[in-house]
Parts: structure tokens; C-alpha cells; sequence
């Protein structure tokens, strides 16, 4: 109904003529009538406010997988850092204690850092994705004239 709106109602118009000589023709010989009923589809608006919908909700999918990923990032980054901070912490374990100290508490600030920027950029996409479908619902709701459903 979305890509034809024109020649939708006439292809079900055209079945259901269809069915109607059918039945004549079997009532002549005698068979039993055939028992066929069309529905009528969505309209066209209800079509298109489906696709409108679906396309929000794959939107929002879209973004909080892409939120996800970055969360992932960031984190691996974070223990990139972590790793590596405690890898220095003890390559300088022989320059003294004092040393050790400060570059674990280098490597955690760093990692904590990651984790926070990981965090946030995960957040902001995940909002960008329900602003996107949040918009979409918001667009004003079009009407057209409702098409095949003229005089006969």
C-alpha cells in the first residue's frame, strides 16, 4: 500500500469482481460457490505512519548499540591504563617506593578518566538515538484523501 496507493484498491476491486463471476459460474453448473473475502489493507497513511515508527525504533536500536560500544571502548581503554600504570608502578618499584605510588595513582586517574569519557560518550549517543525517535513521533501527522474509493 506504501509504494502503490493507486493500484492497491483496485487489485482488491478486481478480486473481488473476480470472485463474484466465479461464483455466477459456479451457481450455473451447479458447484459450490467459493467462499473468498479481501480485506481492505491499511490505508496509506497508516502505511506510512508504520514505516515512520519502525524507522524511529531502528534508530534508538541503532543508537544504544552505538552507546554500548562506546562503553566497551572505553572501558578497554580504562584497562589499557590500569595495565599500564601498574606495569610502570613496578618498573620503578627499584627507583624507590614513593615513584611506584605515584605512577599507579597515574594510571588509575588516566583509566578512571577513560571510564568517565567512555561512560559519557556512551550517554550522549544513547540520548541523541531517543531524541531521534522522540522527533520522529513528534511529526505532524499527514493527511491525503483517501484514493480507489471513488462511484462505480
Amino acid at each position: 500500500m506504501l509504494l502503490n496507493p493507486y493500484s492497491s484498491p483496485h487489485a482488491i476491486a478486481n478480486i473481488e469482481s473476480i470472485t463474484g463471476d466465479l461464483n455466477t459460474f459456479a451457481s450455473t453448473l451447479q458447484l459450490e460457490h467459493i467462499h473468498l473475502h479481501v480485506e481492505d489493507g491499511p490505508t496509506w497513511i497508516q502505511a506510512a505512519g508504520k514505516a515512520v515508527d519502525d524507522t524511529g525504533k531502528a534508530l534508538q536500536n541503532a543508537g544504544q548499540q552505538t552507546a554500548h560500544a562506546v562503553q566497551d571502548a572505553g572501558n578497554a581503554i580504562a584497562k589499557g591504563a590500569q595495565d599500564t600504570g601498574a606495569a610502570v608502578a613496578r618498573g620503578m618499584q627499584d627507583a624507590g617506593n614513593q615513584a611506584a605510588h605515584i605512577a599507579q595513582d597515574a594510571g588509575n586517574a588516566i583509566a578512571k578518566g577513560a571510564q568517565d569519557a567512555g561512560a559519557g560518550i556512551a550517554d550522549g549517543v544513547q540520548q541523541l538515538g531517543k531524541g531521534i525517535a522522540s522527533g520522529l513521533k513528534q511529526l505532524p501527522e499527514i493527511k491525503l484523501p483517501i484514493f480507489g474509493r471513488g462511484k462505480k
